[in-house]
Order: structure tokens, then sequence, then C-alpha cells
């Protein structure tokens, strides 16, 4: 695996953390409209001209549309943006496999969406239990929001489908295979 490559695989899980933030957030944003307008839409008190509340609703979900876009552009552009960013081709990275590189950041993007939403999902399983306790201080369910979080670290953490997807599905020789084809090289070699 060449250093491009790792580069390559760094701006695609970029790209994927800009997509997912950008998703939460839209959603946080829909499930906690009322709150949000309310917050916003206080300020503009003084102001002559305010923004109506779908205007407002327009502007910051088209924000976070924006965020989405440029997370696909870029994970489309990672190999562009690995060339720019490494121009040359020298040398070999530590790793022996692309995959394994593969697999160790959707390990870690699983692991930091877990995190972030297991706590607040097993909050909501304790306040679900106890009556008259309140659930939800900010007056929104955060539920909605946390558990597609949770599921989708879930799916990198324990999937393979990622990695398959990256690397364009294409399977790593064994290690009998690679051995075969450096002893048929050098092979080669000596009969030259």
């Amino acid at each position: 695996m060449k250093t491009r490559d790792v580069a390559t695989i760094a701006f695609r899980v970029l790209a994927l953390w800009v997509v997912i933030s950008a998703i939460t957030g839209l959603m946080d944003l829909l499930l906690n409209w009322d709150a949000v307008a309310a917050q916003v839409m206080s300020g503009f008190k003084d102001v002559s001209n305010p923004p109506t509340r779908q205007g407002l609703l327009w502007l910051s979900a088209s924000a976070f549309v924006g965020r989405g876009l440029v997370g696909l552009i870029a994970w489309w552009l990672s190999p562009l943006l690995a060339r720019l960013t490494c121009p040359r081709e020298d040398g070999l990275v530590a790793t022996e496999r692309g995959r394994d590189l593969y697999a160790a950041a959707s390990f870690l993007v699983g692991l930091w969406l877990i995190a972030g939403s297991g706590p607040g999902l097993a909050f909501a399983a304790y306040a679900a239990t106890r009556p008259g306790f309140p659930a939800y201080p900010e007056t929104q369910p955060q539920v909605p929001l946390l558990l597609p979080q949770f599921l989708l670290g879930l799916s990198l953490l324990r999937g393979q489908w990622l990695i398959g997807l990256v690397t364009g599905g294409t399977e790593p020789r064994g290690k009998a295979e690679a051995e075969g084809a450096v002893q048929q090289g050098d092979a080669a070699d000596e009969r030259r």
C-alpha cells in the first residue's frame, strides 16, 4: 500500500464523517425545530425585518444539506485530493493490505458513533422505566436521532460492507497465493 492510498483512505473517512455529521445535524434540527426557532427568533426582537420561521428553517436546513454535499464531493474526489497531497509515489506504508486499514478506519468511526449515541440511549431506556422521571429536559426526544446513529455505528463496527464499497469489492489475496506470486517472480528473475 502506497502513501497515496493511505491519503485516499483518510480523505474518504473524513468525507464519511462530514456526511454523517450533516445527516445527524439535519435530523436534530428537524426534531427540535420548535425550540430552535423560539430561541433564534427571540434574538430578532429589535430587528425591523426579521426572517420568517419558514425562511429560517430553509436557511438552517440548507446549511446541513450543503455540508452533506461537500462530504459527497470529497468522497468522489478523494483520489484526486490524495494525488495533490502526495504527488510522489515514494514508498510503501507499513501495512500489508489496504483492507486492514479500511477495517481499522471503519471500526474507529463506528466506535465513535456508538460512544456518542450509546449513553443517550441508555439514559432514555432508564428514564422510560421510571414513572414520573423527566426523560427529556430539553423538551424534545433524542431517541429518533440517537438510534440511527447507534445502528450505523454498529454496522460500521461489525460489518465489512464499507470496506467492500471503498475497495471496489476486491478480495485480498491469500498468503499462499501471494507467496506463490513472489516465488514465480523469483523464478522468472533467475531465468533471465
